[in-house]
């Protein structure tokens, strides 16, 4: 996935990534409180914000609505 390849550059590997952040990603129900997590993780590693939106949404469909 070339969008997880890009957020690696500012994340690192994704098999350093704490197992919460992969579940937020892929399995929580979105919520106010899981994308304040997320934008305070990707924006504090100056990850894109265009970037993160992708991935999120790539990751998580129930994001996209």
């Amino acid at each position: 996935m070339l969008l997880l390849q890009a957020v690696e550059q500012y994340l690192g590997s994704i098999n350093t990534w704490p197992a919460c952040i992969i579940t937020i990603l892929f399995a929580e129900t979105p919520s106010l409180p899981v994308v304040a997590y997320l934008t305070e993780l990707f924006a504090g590693n100056d990850v894109p914000t265009t970037l993160a939106y992708r991935l999120y949404t790539a990751c998580n469909p129930e994001a996209a609505n």
